[in-house]
């Protein structure tokens, strides 16, 4: 057995969702891992994923003939992020109808890394935010009830 068979474990923030099929949920993604210089390629089943979503991931590494060195992962479990960074991007990477990336950055600015939590128990304090009216926190009252991932 060498050492690209053994099972090993990767985890970082979804860049890019190359492909996603719902039928067989087979997607491949682009995701930043700590301490590599490139993003890397991600081939795996998983429901559904969002870029900025922070992942975790079991598989093994191979070369593909076409795409070169990729990680086939044999389970993928979706986290919310733990940067300033990371919650940005998760929070407007449309996760929540009505939240771009504009809303995204003024909430991060104004709850830091408690943002999600928030969301998840704290809804009401969001109407302090310029621009987040009925709408807004219907959704984000949703979103955080539904979404397993979202709080930590």
């Amino acid at each position: 057995m060498n050492k690209q068979d053994v099972n090993q474990h990767i985890s970082g923030i979804i860049e890019r969702i190359t492909d996603h099929n719902p039928d067989n949920e087979f997607c491949v993604l682009r995701i930043k891992v700590k301490g590599h210089r490139d993003s890397i390629t991600v081939t795996g089943n998983v429901p559904s994923a969002l870029v900025g979503e922070y992942i975790k991931c079991s598989g093994i590494w191979y070369n593909d003939r076409n795409h070169g060195r990729q990680f086939k992962a044999h389970f993928i479990k979706a986290l919310p992020p733990d940067t300033l960074e990371g919650i940005e991007k998760y929070l407007g990477s449309g996760l929540i109808k009505s939240i771009g990336p504009y809303f995204a950055k003024k909430l991060v600015l104004a709850f830091k890394d408690r943002v999600l939590e928030v969301i998840k128990h704290e809804t009401r304090l969001l109407s302090t935010i310029d621009g987040i009216g009925k709408e807004e926190l219907t959704a984000f009252a949703i979103t955080g009830r539904h979404k397993k991932s979202f709080v930590k």
